[in-house]
């Protein structure tokens, strides 16, 4: 007991020091470091103790390793990149694999130490040992690849609406930009928050086919693809407010089906737990004469 409360302490303190070393009232710079980025021609040092930047750093291509992996297992094939990308996250795909590998270790600890209090079999401790970081790693992933689904259904729903406001706003003789940008202003949705994307990318010095190319391939939704391959038109005299509205209605068609099959699968699934009961009594109704002939013929 003694040797589990001394491991337990060891491990605690380790991992307080790594959270700790993230807070910054915790681990202030000296004045050396605070003045080094406002000074030409002075290189960064890196940190001599152990933090949670260097510990990120270490396991960075280990974490990227397990996280494909488990990726695959589950049977997500999408990059992690561009799952966070589509969702607007600001952290990179290496600091989700090493969150994702210190959750693994927090649930690989939690199982150690349940483990080492209640004492059950040793196939059920390699078991336990064994699942704990497992399920925590699957958890992250699945919890990542729901979110993009989210996401991309949530585009794919509300952008009929925001294409009649292109649309009118095209009619109107708005510009391309303008008619984008009104938009992103005046919607709070996942379009608008790509379409801020596309905007920032044409500001940065890309075209307007590059930026809208750029969009269909993160939001990987067929509505996005038949829009863009609609607005890099702009360049050619198109008339954009018709193919815009026309378009539109089309998704909202698309949109009127998938919710009248969605409605046919639930009046489906209202007849199984009926189907059940009906078929269970039967069966057993059925089985008393055959048990009964089976007992006449062993006779």
């Amino acid at each position: 007991m003694i040797r589990v409360i001394l491991l337990a302490a060891l491990l605690g303190t380790a991992g307080l020091s790594l959270v700790l070393s993230r807070a910054p009232w915790f681990r202030q710079p000296g004045l050396a470091a605070r003045l080094r980025p406002h000074t030409p021609g002075l290189t960064e040092r890196r940190p001599r103790v152990l933090g949670a930047r260097s510990f990120g750093d270490a396991l960075g291509p280990a974490a990227e390793h397990l996280g494909g992996l488990a990726a695959r297992a589950v049977g997500i094939s999408e990059d992690v990149s561009r799952r966070l990308e589509r969702l607007h996250r600001t952290i990179s795909p290496v600091q989700f694999r090493v969150d994702q590998l210190r959750h693994a270790s927090l649930a690989l600890l939690l199982a150690t130490a349940i483990c080492a209090v209640a004492a059950p079999p040793p196939g059920l401790v390699g078991f336990v040992v064994l699942v704990a970081p497992l399920l925590s790693l699957l958890i992250d992933e699945q919890r990542l690849s729901s979110a993009s689904s989210d996401w991309k259904r949530d585009l794919a729903t509300e952008l009929p609406i925001v294409e009649e406001q292109l649309a009118m706003l095209l009619d109107a003789g708005w510009s391309l930009g303008g008619a984008l940008g009104h938009v992103s202003e005046r919607t709070s949705g996942p379009s608008a928050r790509d379409i801020d994307r596309v905007l920032l990318s044409v500001r940065r010095g890309n075209s307007y086919r590059e930026a809208l190319t750029q969009w269909k391939v993160i939001a990987d939704v067929p509505a996005v693809d038949r829009l863009t391959s609609i607005l890099v038109l702009a360049d050619q005299g198109a008339d954009l407010g018709r193919l815009v509205a026309d378009e539109a209605q089309f998704g909202r068609e698309e949109r009127h089906r998938e919710l009248l099959a969605a409605v046919e699968r639930k009046g489906q699934q209202v007849w199984i737990p009926v189907t059940v009961a009906a078929l269970v009594p039967g069966c057993m109704l059925l089985a008393l004469p055959f048990i009964r002939a089976l007992s006449f013929f062993s006779s």
